[in-house]
């Protein structure tokens, strides 16, 4: 685990394959020569190939796991972290959109 204070960063340099989980705040990470960058909160992960040096930095104060992706994995881990993900997001999308609807059904009467 790599615990980053806010405004803290972190550099990877070219290599292998790693996987990034954030398991608490939010990070920010850029990599030479690539033109996206991208954010990472709680419970987000990416398996990203540092094609030159990667800079991750918190946004907040942050916990981290950076894992060798070269590394074995048990068969099946990603496919099941990937469907948890997406249940997730299906519960989260499902409980926004019924308190949007409670709320413009919702008006008082009379």
């Amino acid at each position: 685990m790599i615990e980053l204070k806010a405004e803290a960063c972190l550099r990877i340099e070219r290599g292998p394959a790693v996987e990034i989980v954030c398991l608490q705040g939010v990070v920010w990470i850029t990599q030479e020569g690539e033109l996206q960058d991208m954010f990472l909160g709680p419970g987000e992960w990416r398996t990203l190939t540092p094609r030159g040096t990667m800079l991750i930095m918190a946004l907040e104060p942050a916990l981290l796991r950076v894992i060798d992706s070269s590394v074995a994995k048990p068969a099946g881990s990603g496919f099941l972290r990937q469907g948890w993900r997406r249940w997730w997001r299906f519960v989260r999308s499902a409980a926004q959109t019924r308190v949007t609807a409670v709320q413009r059904v919702g008006t008082p009467v009379g």
